[in-house]
């Protein structure tokens, strides 16, 4: 359900971006999660995917990616991608890192999953479809992280990492981090195997219960928004600064590019920050 208090779609010349109360503050950080609305790709990748997917025409993504810079008043060689492995790996980065994988997969940053920013003129995204965006913005020292998070990376507490660089290496005080949880498979849909409930189980020995759902059909579901929340919690987030997003990627696949949903053939959307 919508709360045009916290969070609302924006909606123009048929794009549609997610926005965030609490960024909405801060004129000098901008941001973005898109769905997958407005773009040129078709067929199942229809029609506004950011990723180089086997299934659609580099053009079409880099036609995307143009469209996105446009739209948001950035540069076009400003954005940065990955090679997102599912990892706890963290970039900061720079202006040397311009237009890294901005054509190709072949000259992105390998093996990440996110980004801490600190320099104006960069425009760091993260790719998902199911799994979950989450950014971090401190407002008091102009520092922001980007993160993407399916059930590995939210297992191996990247977004708690982020978290511990911007405090460690930027004196960054949790208390004044605003964070924003965007679009993933959520609860309802979320059914993991025994794998997955043991290490959640492991992780989060004295809360598991909060974050695994039993199903009537036997079957567990793990609620990734709760499972992300919590790990900034226990970092020292303060719970109002933390803004939910609880729109189900598979539950609205014609909003939103679903990987589970589609089983594998499927676009990606993008989540990304840069200061002005």
């Amino acid at each position: 359900m919508i709360n045009k208090e916290k969070w609302w779609f924006e909606e123009k010349n048929d794009f549609k971006f997610i926005k965030f109360s609490h960024f909405e503050k801060y004129p000098e950080f901008n941001y973005f999660i898109t769905t997958r609305l407005a773009g040129k790709s078709s067929g199942q990748l229809n029609s506004f995917n950011l990723g180089f997917q086997e299934y659609d025409n580099p053009e079409n993504v880099i036609a995307n990616r143009k469209s996105l810079a446009e739209y948001h008043n950035i540069q076009f060689e400003s954005l940065i991608f990955l090679r997102q492995t599912h990892s706890n790996n963290i970039k900061i980065v720079d202006s040397s890192d311009k237009a890294k994988g901005l054509l190709s997969k072949a000259d992105a940053i390998q093996d990440t999953d996110g980004y801490i920013l600190t320099k104006p003129g960069i425009c760091p995204v993260v790719m998902t479809a199911d799994c979950v965006p989450i950014i971090l913005f401190d407002p008091v020292k102009k520092i922001a992280g980007v993160f993407h998070a399916g059930w590995r990376g939210t297992l191996k507490l990247i977004a708690q990492k982020g978290l511990k660089i911007m405090k460690e290496d930027y004196n960054s005080d949790p208390l004044n981090i605003l964070v924003s949880i965007g679009p993933s498979i959520g609860p309802c849909c979320y059914e993991i195997g025994n794998e997955v409930v043991d290490e959640v189980k492991k992780i989060f020995p004295d809360n598991f219960n909060e974050l695994l759902i039993k199903k009537k059909n036997n079957k567990t579901h793990l609620d990734l928004w709760a499972t992300n929340k919590l790990q900034l919690l226990q970092e020292g987030v303060n719970e109002k600064n933390i803004i939910i997003c609880n729109e189900c990627t598979y539950h609205n696949p014609e909003t939103f590019f679903s990987y589970r949903y589609a089983k594998g053939i499927t676009g990606r959307m993008g989540t990304g920050i840069f200061f002005k």
